[in-house]
């Protein structure tokens, strides 16, 4: 008898609980958590497992994960790192996986030797220019580096996704080689951005983009390209937005693909051709000026929409 209500009492238990509700699951919405966002605007290292740099002359200090040798300061987590001061003669790093956002703070990087701003890996890099603060990269008249296959030849060089925004300003000088180069791909979503490189001024590899902000080029050789030659849906330039300029001795704008703009304004004054796509040019929008002592535009097929405004050297085009 015993046995048989002991049975009775822990079936009725187990029937208790099981009718009773489940607790309610919410979703990120419902708890008042929203999906992750680049912030446009920081001044301030993001509480997720990243840290600062700060840069003192020829002294560098660190908080998080960051290695320091030298005059040189490594990344080596994913993260996002708050960059200030201002470093005579050294090098910054991104050597890690995940995705690295680096926020210049009134930020100076120079050096003599190599590229002043590595990216050597990571999933992507958003380089967020804090609001009001006035950043710089300036690279030597010679570089030297021990990646033989692919060394770093810009002033600011990546070989990971690269993403520029933010309302700061970024001048980056370079005396030897490219002012800008990614590997992969680029996109500018703000900022002003002033570029001077004895090479070429900007170069996307799978592509470049620009939506918003202020880029200023002065090249040696190309002003702004896309260059990948082997994938069909790459080596493209796209501009949605912003104020373009770019004084380039060789072509000014050129894309292995395609050239799309569908606003902001455009001005180019080059000695080749002002801008090169090496299958469609599509003007949507925007306004868009060119001069040059060679041709204007140059490409397979064009489209102009009668909403775009488009001169070569004074004279309409459509």
């Amino acid at each position: 008898m015993k046995k048989f209500l002991i049975v009775l009492s822990a079936l009725c238990l187990s029937l208790s609980a099981c009718s009773s509700p489940a607790p309610e699951t919410l979703s990120p919405s419902d708890a008042g958590a929203t999906t992750p966002q680049t912030p446009a605007n920081a001044g301030s290292v993001q509480n997720d497992g990243g840290g600062a740099v700060s840069f003192d002359g020829g002294n560098i200090s660190a908080t998080g994960a960051v290695t320091v040798d030298g005059n040189a300061a490594t990344i080596t987590s994913a993260g996002s790192y708050e960059i200030s001061g201002n470093l005579d003669d050294g090098v910054l790093v991104v050597n890690t996986k995940g995705d690295v956002t680096l926020i210049l703070n009134n930020a100076e990087i120079r050096s003599s030797t190599v590229s002043p701003l590595q990216i050597k890996d990571a999933d992507s890099v958003v380089i967020q220019l804090a609001d009001g603060s006035s950043n710089s990269l300036t690279g030597g008249s010679s570089q030297r580096s021990e990646d033989a296959a692919d060394p770093p030849d810009a002033a600011l060089f990546s070989k990971s996704d690269l993403v520029i925004s933010g309302d700061g300003a970024l001048e980056i000088n370079a005396p030897y080689g490219d002012g800008i180069d990614s590997k992969d791909t680029l996109l500018i979503q703000g900022g002003t951005i002033q570029v001077s490189a004895s090479d070429d001024g900007v170069v996307g590899k799978d592509y470049f983009i620009m939506n918003g902000g202020t880029l200023s080029v002065m090249a040696g050789d190309d002003g702004i390209k896309a260059t990948n030659d082997t994938h069909v849906a790459m080596g493209y330039v796209e501009i949605n937005g912003g104020n373009i300029s770019v004084k380039a001795d060789d072509e000014g704008i050129a894309a292995e693909t395609s050239v799309t703009i569908t606003g902001g304004t455009v001005l180019v004054e080059t000695e080749n051709n002002g801008i090169k796509a090496g299958e469609l040019l599509k003007i949507d929008g925007g306004t868009v000026e060119i001069i040059t002592d060679d041709d204007g535009l140059k490409y397979e097929a064009k489209q102009i929409s009668p909403n775009a405004v488009v001169t070569v050297n004074g004279i309409p085009v459509s």
